[in-house]
């Protein structure tokens, strides 16, 4: 039950029953180092989603914006303020969200190997000195990936992965283009 469309921010999106994914991935610098990140936008409410898409029945669909099952006027101004935060973030200051994204990776960093025999007891002895070896931001995230961004209402969350940050988690980007990193416990993923 798949189906496309072209939004005027995320361009050509598809719905896949739960979420919509931007069908194109979108390119971030990081220590100059580019990535291609896969979009997904949540779904502010999925049965309003079917609806404009005309995935139920006209009788089924008149039946639940009746009923007040959805809230059209609410899943409207959700979905419009998704489109902000992504437009604002993605593609208005894409470069100084990649400076943000750069500098709190690189913060996280210095966290992890202030102290060093905390660090070799979490990462081993060869990854520590590997780290502390590093000269250049590009050496220090070396081991940084990031595969897939979630659109949210109030902020974009960025999987990521890497060999010192043992969390697990990812970036949260604000609207105001803050960015921090945090474990996976703390993302909507």
């Amino acid at each position: 039950m798949k189906k496309t469309i072209t939004d005027d921010v995320f361009g050509k999106i598809t719905f896949d029953g739960s979420k919509w994914i931007k069908t194109e991935p979108i390119s971030i610098v990081i220590a100059d180092r580019i990535y291609e990140i896969k979009i997904e936008i949540e779904s502010v409410s999925s049965v309003y989603d079917k609806i404009q898409l005309g995935l139920f029945k006209k009788e089924v669909a008149a039946l639940l914006l009746n009923s007040n099952a959805v809230n059209e006027s609410e899943a409207l101004a959700k979905k419009e303020q998704q489109r902000k935060v992504f437009q604002s973030t993605m593609l208005q200051m894409k470069e100084g969200i990649q400076d943000n994204i750069e500098k709190a990776a690189l913060q996280e960093l210095d966290e992890v190997i202030a102290d060093r025999n905390s660090c070799e007891k979490v990462l081993g002895k060869e990854k520590t000195e590997k780290l502390l070896a590093a000269k250049t931001d590009a050496e220090k995230l070396a081991s940084l990936q990031m595969t897939v961004a979630r659109v949210f209402i109030d902020r974009i969350e960025i999987k990521c992965k890497c060999d010192w940050y043992t969390q697990g988690g990812g970036f949260v980007i604000l609207e105001s283009g803050d960015c921090m990193m945090r474990p996976i416990d703390c993302l909507g993923f």
